[in-house]
C-alpha cells in the first residue's frame, strides 16, 4: 500500500508509510481508487491457482483483467527439477491465457547477473534461454543519477536489438515511485 500511496500523492515512500501507521483512515481515502487492483500474494503460486484468481476477479468485476503480471517466472515453476521444461510450459500456458482472455500478461524473470549490460543485458542473459514463446523482452539496465534504460532484446512485432545496447530511457525516482518517459533531445 505504501508504494501505491507513493504513486497517487507523490509523497515518498517513507511519508507514505507513516500515513498508513498514523493514519489508516487518510490513508485508506488515498488508496480508494486503486480498488481496481487486485493482488494475490501467494509466493509460489501454479497456474490454476492463477486461473482462480482471474475467474475470481471476473465474478466480481463482470469481466476478465486487461492486464495480469506475474512476479516472477521461477516462483511458478518452482525452481526445482526440470526448470527449463516446467518455465517453458509456464509460458505456454500464460500465451494461452492471454489468448482466451483477451488480457496482456507480463511475467517477470530473472537474467543472468554475469552478463554486463551495456547499458542492458542483452537477451542471451535471460536465465534458462526461454526466449522462444514471448513475443516481447524487455530487459532493464542499471540506474544511471535518475534514469533506467528498458531495452527490447526481442520484439516480435517491432524494432528491437538482442544486445541491450538501444534502451529507452525514462526518469525513475525510486523513493516516489515515479517513473516518466524523457523527452527526446534534438
Amino acid at each position: 500500500p505504501s508504494r501505491e500511496d507513493s504513486m497517487i500523492t507523490g509523497v515518498s515512500q517513507k511519508e507514505a508509510e507513516q500515513v498508513l501507521d498514523h493514519d489508516p483512515e487518510t490513508a485508506k481515502a488515498r488508496l480508494s481508487g486503486t480498488n481496481h487492483i487486485f493482488w494475490c500474494f501467494d509466493s509460489s503460486p501454479s497456474l490454476d491457482d492463477v486461473q482462480e484468481e482471474v475467474m475470481a476477479f471476473e465474478e466480481l468485476q463482470g469481466e476478465p483483467p486487461a492486464l495480469i503480471v506475474i512476479d516472477n517466472l521461477v516462483d511458478m515453476t518452482g525452481g526445482g527439477g526440470e526448470q527449463y521444461a516446467a518455465m517453458q510450459e509456464t509460458l505456454q500456458a500464460f500465451k494461452m491465457f492471454a489468448r482466451e482472455n483477451n488480457a496482456a500478461v507480463v511475467v517477470l524473470h530473472h537474467t543472468k547477473e554475469s552478463y554486463e549490460g551495456n547499458p542492458c543485458q542483452p537477451m542471451s542473459a535471460v536465465q534458462g534461454m526461454v526466449n522462444q514463446t514471448p513475443a516481447l523482452i524487455l530487459t532493464v539496465g542499471q540506474a544511471v543519477g535518475n534514469m533506467f534504460g528498458v531495452a527490447a532484446v526481442k520484439n516480435r512485432y517491432g524494432r528491437a536489438d538482442r544486445s541491450g545496447g538501444s534502451p529507452v530511457w525514462l526518469q525513475f525516482m525510486p523513493e516516489f515511485m515515479f517513473i516518466a518517459d524523457v523527452e527526446e533531445r534534438r
